[in-house]
């Protein structure tokens, strides 16, 4: 018959437990999530800059290749103005789409239903 555990060794046992489990679903997940940070954040930079370049692009190619924008000195904020409107509606479309993403992800948030119950409050 095997000897029963001291409290010393039992407490000793149940510390490194819960001290290699606190471990486990605390710094893995964080040192993962830092890791997909890191990366998404220089994706996106290198996305916005992607889409600025090309705006600056179709931008400069109105002004010097549209004989409209070049020729009418009254008209010489229009390149400007069709580059804002550009890059409005793809903030917008973008904006759907990442709302569209949110709800599909997170369904009971998607009607405005309120899950806790404190819309009274």
């Amino acid at each position: 018959m095997p000897q029963p555990k001291s409290f010393q060794q039992v407490f000793q046992e149940l510390w490194d437990l819960l001290k290699s489990y606190a471990q486990q679903e605390t710094v893995g997940p964080l040192k993962n999530l830092g890791n997909q940070f890191k990366w998404g954040m220089a994706g996106s930079m290198f996305v916005a800059l992607g889409i600025f370049l090309l705006t600056m692009f179709v931008l400069r190619a109105m002004q010097t290749q549209v004989p409209f924008f070049r020729d009418n000195v009254g008209w010489n904020w229009g390149p400007y103005f069709v580059a804002f409107v550009v890059l409005a509606l793809f903030m917008a479309w973008v904006g759907l789409r990442m709302k569209k993403a949110f709800d599909t992800v997170n369904p009971g948030r998607a009607s405005g239903s309120d899950p806790v119950g404190d819309s009274d409050l």
